[in-house]
């Protein structure tokens, strides 16, 4: 995900056989369109130059009001810093054994 485009190897998802898709064609890759499309809420995006400088910006990021939010991830330490971002103070936290 970057730039809130989905993206396989180096191609945009709907340059793949997505694009003709019989159940759910891809035509569009931004992710903020094709949820747009699908729902009444509101679609933010967390580009990946906030996501490159930690959980604590993009917490800073999340917006206030209800929305659904597309954040940018292109690296397995984008999806651990996501993670850290979005846990909510009661979230349940695994302990290790």
């Amino acid at each position: 995900m970057f730039e809130a485009h989905l993206l396989v190897s180096d191609f945009l998802l709907n340059e793949t056989k997505m694009q003709d898709h019989p159940l759910t064609p891809l035509t569009d890759p931004d992710l903020r369109c094709a949820q747009r499309a699908q729902a009444d809420w509101l679609v933010r995006h967390i580009d990946f130059r906030t996501v490159d400088k930690g959980a604590g910006a993009i917490a800073a990021a999340l917006p206030q009001t209800p929305s659904m939010v597309i954040v940018d991830a292109v690296r397995d330490e984008d999806l651990s810093q996501i993670s850290i971002a979005t846990r909510g103070p009661k979230a349940p936290r695994r302990h290790r054994r």
